[in-house]
């Protein structure tokens, strides 16, 4: 899986550079996570007061944030974007990182073992298939929010990135992808 520094967030945020001040604004998902089976339900994120909540069934974090706004050209269009990111250390309802490498590393045939990519591919599964730790697991995340205009639907384009890291154990991340992200029109 790419980090959240790459990717179409990005691209969008590589335009430019400049503060900006961000009201109050929710999210709302229609997915939580399109990689990991079982995790259909929606997501909520809000963004106030220099915090981002996200909350779903699966994850629910709060983690201090800042909003950015970016701009310049790009095919000769004038392009603005903007963006909320966040981070933090957090304790999570998530498997043991030992656990959850030792199922991925059980779905993969041998020659697949060693390749970060194929491993990173098997974790979403596990997540699904290992049962949280007894208590909180320690870990860093990240979060990172694109609004793109869309001048024909009236609101932004959404894009989020969520990734969660372990602090201790194995070197293991657990990339979020929610579908169907949308600002929440009051």
């Amino acid at each position: 899986m790419w980090p959240i520094k790459h990717g179409v967030f990005a691209l969008i945020f590589a335009i430019g550079c400049g503060p900006a001040q961000a009201a109050a604004i929710n999210f709302s998902c229609e997915q939580e996570d399109m990689m990991t089976p079982g995790w259909s339900g929606p997501l909520s994120i809000s963004y106030q007061d220099g915090q981002v909540t996200v909350a779903s069934g699966h994850l629910n974090f709060t983690v201090p944030a800042t909003g950015s706004e970016r701009s310049g050209v790009v095919d000769g269009v004038e392009v603005s974007a903007k963006g909320i990111s966040g981070a933090a250390e957090i304790m999570a309802a998530v498997p043991e990182a030992q656990a959850l490498l030792d199922c991925a590393l059980a779905s993969l045939q041998p020659e697949f073992k060693s390749d970060a990519d194929m491993l990173a591919l098997a974790v979403p599964a596990c997540l699904s298939k290992t049962a949280p730790a007894a208590t909180p697991v320690a870990m860093q995340a990240d979060i990172s929010i694109g609004l793109i205009p869309n001048k024909t639907a009236g609101t932004p384009d959404v894009i989020v990135e969520i990734s969660r890291s372990y602090m201790n154990g194995p070197a293991l991340k657990l990339d979020t992808f929610p579908r169907n992200c949308a600002v929440v029109v009051p």
